[in-house]
């Protein structure tokens, strides 16, 4: 049995009033402004840099693995994501942990340089929701899970030389 148009039309009406009244967490890498929908955020720990224990044979971007309210949590380091210049060597480190909603990447953290506070849909500039995200704010993005490549779980390989 197929959905009549006037269905499928409610439906889509009550995705996009979801949409505009979701509020979503801002942070800042460098010059960058990162949009993360509070849907996709478990929880924004502040953690000492001691406590991370690096991973090596990873991609620069793995920053390596925190235990944190029993549970281990693989760190993702979006100023190294960004290509941003090194040389912020903070001990204190703002955590972005993802939840459930993020499927794949679900207790993952995103290191931040800080957040900036919550923000409604109506806050932010329409068009940072568009597909093709060419913004007004250039250095203003929308996180996406799928911004981060399935490379940085597979270890890098020995060189042999």
């Amino acid at each position: 049995m197929n959905p009549s148009p006037d269905a499928i039309a409610q439906s889509d009406a009550s995705i996009q009033l979801e949409e505009k009244q979701q509020r979503y967490i801002l942070t800042q890498v460098e010059q960058f402004t990162f949009v993360l929908p509070l849907t996709l955020v478990a929880e924004i720990p502040i953690v000492e840099r001691s406590q991370i224990l690096v991973m090596p044979f990873y991609s620069p971007v793995m920053m390596g693995v925190l235990h944190h309210a029993g549970h281990v949590i693989p760190l993702v380091s979006l100023r190294q994501l960004l290509g941003v210049a090194k040389g912020f060597a903070a001990e204190k480190l703002t955590v972005v942990q993802l939840s459930a909603a993020a499927a794949e990447q679900a207790g993952l953290g995103l290191v931040v340089d800080r957040t900036l506070g919550m923000r409604s849909h109506s806050q932010l500039p329409p068009d940072l929701f568009d597909a093709a995200q060419s913004n007004t704010e250039p250095n203003m993005r929308l996180f996406k899970p799928e911004l981060l490549a399935d490379a940085l779980w597979k270890p890098l390989r020995w060189r042999l030389t």
